[in-house]
């Protein structure tokens, strides 16, 4: 091969690695954080945008935003998470990014928005006895979570629920009976519920959940 034609294949395979200007590489999202506190800002950086044109970042049930890329075609900005709704501990919500100029530029994230304090939808209201639904939010991870339910001052019985779930977003769900004492020790009357992390129960260890609730009656002995 003479140099002349040499220097014509290398000017041909350089061209075919050349951008046109302002054309995007495939969009992408990611966020700094993956589980956040509702109302928090969260922090997203992306790339694969047209240089310097607009690009439209919209929160799921929440804000949305404008934001110009940089001359790399970059974006990073402060979003605020959605709200949570009634005794919801936990959910996923998504974030997505559209290009205005270039339809195909176009990403979406995943990420949780959660109870940051210690909490339980605590369902203690209904039949005693019924299986029903617990849930935690905001324990420590790792950390086996106890519920001490009280009545008069004494502690009548403490049920161990189980550990949260070492993640970026510590959580708990599990089976258990609405009130899980036995039905012989079961009283109508105001009984006080602490969740927390000790197995025996203090009135001032932190972190935890207090909720009261009142039997109406006493449960029948097999009912």
């Amino acid at each position: 091969m003479t140099s002349r034609r040499a220097a014509i294949v290398l000017v041909a395979v350089a061209g075919g690695l050349t951008l046109p200007a302002g054309a995007a590489h495939a969009a992408a999202l990611e966020p700094l954080e993956q589980c956040v506190g509702a109302g928090k800002k969260v922090s997203i950086t992306g790339s694969g945008f047209t240089r310097n044109a607009p690009v439209t970042v919209a929160v799921q049930d929440g804000e949305q935003y404008t934001h110009n890329a940089s001359p790399e075609g970059m974006i990073e900005l402060d979003v605020e998470a959605p709200p949570l709704a009634g005794n919801t501990l936990r959910r996923s919500f998504s974030v997505t990014a559209q290009d205005t100029t270039d339809p195909t530029a176009r990403s979406t994230v995943s990420m949780f928005v959660a109870r940051t304090l210690p909490v339980s939808n605590a369902p203690v209201t209904g039949n005693p006895t019924a299986v029903v639904t617990w849930q935690f939010a905001g324990f420590d991870p790792q950390k086996v979570i106890y519920g001490h339910f009280r009545y008069k001052g004494r502690t009548i019985r403490t049920v161990r629920f189980g550990r949260a779930n070492d993640d970026w977003c510590p959580w708990l769900s599990t089976r258990a009976r609405r009130i899980p004492v036995p039905t012989s020790r079961l009283r109508a009357g105001r009984w006080r519920l602490q969740i927390d992390h000790r197995r025996r129960y203090s009135a001032k260890v932190k972190p935890r959940y207090v909720v009261t609730f009142s039997l109406m009656r006493s449960p029948r002995l097999g009912g």
